[in-house]
């Protein structure tokens, strides 16, 4: 996207055991529904840990994730 580019970004993944890696799939020029149910699963702080992750700084996970339900 070039120096200075700043937008929301989704990307959806599947992982791949054989592999072992993750395969982008698809990616969406804004933000996606999915990242409302992993704030809420995830708790607070999932935009910190994304930040930090983009910019090369370590990523903390404390916690656990929750299950949540959603209506198709």
């Amino acid at each position: 996207l070039g120096p200075g580019t700043f937008a929301w970004l989704g990307f959806d993944l599947l992982y791949a055991p054989h592999e072992q890696q993750w395969l982008i799939i698809e990616a969406n020029p804004r933000m996606t529904t999915s990242f409302s149910g992993l704030a809420i699963a995830g708790g607070h702080g999932l935009m910190d840990q994304m930040l930090r992750a983009c910019t090369g700084k370590a990523i903390i996970r404390e916690g656990h994730w929750d299950a949540i339900a959603f209506q198709v």
